[in-house]
């Protein structure tokens, strides 16, 4: 009887976490208004790869906000600047692709390394809106106290309460989350 208790005092912190893992994410949402943004609010933007089409709508918010430089982080190695990115009318900006990234953890390490290489300061981070508590964690735990992150997420197509893959993707996202959280806790 006592392990039948923990087992659903587990689950019921499970799925209040979860709860609450949903709640955040989704008031992100609210905080995308692009007249909020300016050049002010970020040196660079900065758009991790992966699922999802991200770097055009990453792309177009950093020609709109003015920042001095973007960053692509996590390209694979055959893409070149040109296959992305065709216009050339901005020759006095920072446009950066990183190769180096495979995942989550070390598009936040490339783009900290990034980060200080070129002296910025302040980034719009560009990814999906499911994907965005875990990269913002991850990369504040590289840059630290040095650097100012204002996310900029991007909403997805299938919102998690309607279709069943969205919704394992988040339980994903969250149980991600919680591991980069207990290991940057205990490191």
């Amino acid at each position: 009887m006592k392990f039948l208790t923990f087992i659903c005092a587990l689950l019921g912190i499970w799925i209040l976490g979860l709860g609450v893992f949903v709640t955040y994410t989704s008031s992100l949402k609210s905080s995308r208004i692009v007249t909020e943004y300016n050049a002010k609010v970020c040196d660079g933007v900065v758009v991790f790869t992966g699922k999802g089409n991200r770097i055009m709508p990453a792309y177009a918010f950093f020609q709109e906000v003015g920042a001095r430089a973007f960053f692509i982080s996590g390209v694979d190695e055959d893409v070149q600047r040109q296959d992305l990115i065709q216009d050339n009318t901005h020759p006095d900006k920072i446009i950066d692709l990183g190769y180096e990234a495979y995942n989550t953890h070390t598009n936040a390490l490339e783009t900290a390394v990034w980060m200080r290489k070129n002296h910025i300061y302040s980034v719009c981070l560009v990814t999906n809106l499911y994907h965005m508590p875990r990269s913002l964690l991850e990369l504040k735990g590289f840059v630290k106290d040095k650097a100012t992150i204002t996310p900029y997420p991007l909403k997805p197509r299938n919102p998690w309460w309607k279709h069943w893959l969205s919704f394992q993707f988040i339980v994903s996202e969250y149980h991600k989350y919680l591991a980069i959280s207990l290991l940057q806790m205990i490191l």
